[in-house]
This record gives structure tokens, C-alpha cells and sequence, in this order.
């Protein structure tokens, strides 16, 4: 994932334009800048939380999801209708566009006079997409999981965190925690992928947004330390050492590395998935990309990334 000239005169730092599977999939991504109106680089925060509530949250025009959609959608090609399931609940849950979408914003840029439409609101991880149609998703730290069905033409998209990737109300002894482990094995089931021979063929990409190394869950934070300790355990119980890096280590173990990738290739080959059909897009460099665990980052900026289904 590198910067990219998207059709202007020179390169964006920060932008990431690439096409997967055989060019019926397109991975968009913008980091740290993009040129104002002007044609100055600024620093950007592409969240979404704007939109997570109300529909009036779209005036407010400072921000830069506001701003810049409308323009990248056009420049970019994105059609007249983005969605963007809300991943704060880590529910591990699939949404289709049309049973769960039902918050539909129109985003106009002050900047640019243009106007996208975004659909938001489903409390949900990942989402089936039709053809022609864009997810969005400001993940911070997490990865984007992408999975493509060639015989079916059929495309998932999920934000693939810690939190949707293992049980974690199981672990704190919740009666109510949810059924499914994983946002990749619902993922796979509402594709119609439910049987190793199904998902023989299946091909994904694990998309980081920023270096893996650097999702680490410490020992010793001051509030989650105690659960950190149990995500260890569990990972590296359930899915092997390899997915906690030092958990034999009695200092390097309580850094709290968990290797996410690991995770989510186990779980796509424990349903099938051959190895050779999974592809890792490594994260750009941090100088063009943002990153909330950086020193000096924002921890509450996001970066922003776009799949759209040819």
C-alpha cells in the first residue's frame, strides 16, 4: 500500500488506490493529508463518529468526512450511495445493505458544493456489499477483512479488531455474551460459505492499516490490564503461541502482543480456506498513514478506508 496518483498531477501522501482479485475489488484508503482546496496538505481525521447519531451531524462542515467525501467518492468513482456499518458494539455481527441500513445522510462539502449520500446507523462488524456499491470504514488500528467469492461474485467486508475476533464477554464471565467467536465465521456464513468445500475457493485479503506490532494489550494498564492478561491466555491457549508472541517469556508476556493476522488466517483455514488464497496488504508507512498508537498521534483521529465491488 503505497501513495498513489488517483488522476492528479502529482501523488497523495497517504492514499492507497489498489485493486484485488483480479480487478473486482477496489481498496481505497487515505491516511494523514489530503490537498484542501487549495492544494495545500493538511492533516485529517476520517472518522465517522459524526454520523454515528443524528442526521444533523452532517453540518458539521469542519470535519474532514464531511469535507472530502463527497469529492473522493467523485474523483474516485465510488457511485451515489456509500455504506457504513457502526463496528462500536464488536458485535461480530453481518449486515446486508438492505435489512439494516436504515440511516441515510446526505453529506454536502462546503468546500466542493458536492453531495454523497451515506447510508449509517447498523450496529454491526461486517456487511455483505452488492456490485457497484462502496463500504466505508475508519478502523484506527484494526484490520479490514475483505472476502471474495468468485463463483458467486459474492463480496464481505468486516472490521476485523481483537474484540470481533474473539469472545471477550465469554471471558468475563458474561451470561449474555454472544453466540459466534468471530466476525470471520459469520462472515463466512452469511456469505453461504458454511462448508470446507465451499470456502476451498474462497480468497481474502487481512488489510492493515497500521503496523500490527503495534497492537499490543499490556498486563499493567491502569483499566483493562486484568482483561488484557485473560485475552492472552485465551489466544494463546486456543490458537497457539504463535498468536502471542512471548506468552513464555515471564517479562515479554505481560507487553501483551497479540499477533491479530494469525488469528484471522486460523480462523478462515479451520473453515476451509486454502492459505494460498489469503493475502496480508501490510500497513503504509506511518509518516503518510495515521496512526492512534504513535506517539504524539491523536488516539481519537482515524484513518479511512473505502471497498468498492466492481
Amino acid at each position: 500500500m503505497t501513495a498513489v496518483d488517483n488522476g492528479s498531477s502529482t501523488a497523495i501522501p497517504g492514499a492507497v488506490d489498489r485493486y484485488l482479485f483480479e480487478g473486482k475489488v477496489r481498496l481505497i484508503g487515505f491516511g494523514k493529508f489530503y490537498p484542501n482546496p487549495k492544494g495545500v496538505l493538511e492533516k485529517q481525521d476520517w472518522s465517522l463518529r459524526p454520523f454515528n447519531n443524528q442526521e444533523e451531524a452532517a453540518q458539521q462542515t469542519g470535519h474532514s468526512i464531511t469535507r472530502y467525501l463527497p469529492k473522493i467518492a467523485r474523483d474516485f468513482g465510488l457511485g451515489k450511495m456509500l455504506y457504513a456499518p457502526s463496528p462500536r458494539l464488536f458485535n461480530a455481527q453481518v449486515c446486508s445493505e438492505s435489512d439494516t441500513m436504515k440511516k441515510r445522510i446526505m453529506v454536502t462539502s462546503p468546500d466542493y458544493h458536492n453531495t454523497e449520500w451515506l447510508l449509517r446507523g447498523a450496529d454491526a462488524d461486517g456487511m455483505l456489499l452488492s456490485r457497484g456499491h462502496t463500504y466505508m470504514v475508519s478502523p484506527a488500528g484494526c484490520p479490514v477483512l475483505i472476502v471474495w467469492d468468485e463463483a458467486t461474485s459474492t463480496l464481505g467486508v468486516a472490521h476485523a479488531g481483537m474484540r470481533s475476533l474473539i469472545n471477550e464477554d465469554a471471558l468475563k464471565g458474561n451470561p449474555e455474551a454472544r453466540r459466534s467467536e468471530s466476525v470471520v465465521y459469520n462472515l463466512l456464513d452469511a456469505m453461504g460459505c458454511t462448508t470446507k468445500r465451499q470456502c476451498r475457493a474462497l480468497r481474502a485479503a487481512i488489510v492493515f492499516p497500521i503496523d500490527p506490532a503495534l497492537l499490543t494489550y499490556s498486563w499493567d494498564h491502569p483499566d483493562y490490564g486484568p482483561l488484557n492478561k485473560k485475552r492472552s491466555v485465551y489466544v494463546a491457549g486456543y490458537y497457539g503461541e504463535l498468536c502471542a508472541p512471548g506468552f513464555n517469556d515471564p517479562v515479554q508476556c505481560t507487553l501483551g502482543r497479540i499477533n491479530v493476522e494469525m488469528i484471522i488466517r486460523l480462523q478462515l483455514y479451520a473453515r476451509g480456506v486454502h492459505p494460498r488464497g489469503v493475502l496480508t496488504i501490510p500497513s503504509p508507512p506511518s509518516a503518510v498513514w495515521r496512526s492512534t498508537r504513535d506517539p504524539g498521534e491523536d488516539p481519537n483521529a482515524r484513518n479511512g478506508v473505502w471497498v468498492q465491488h466492481l
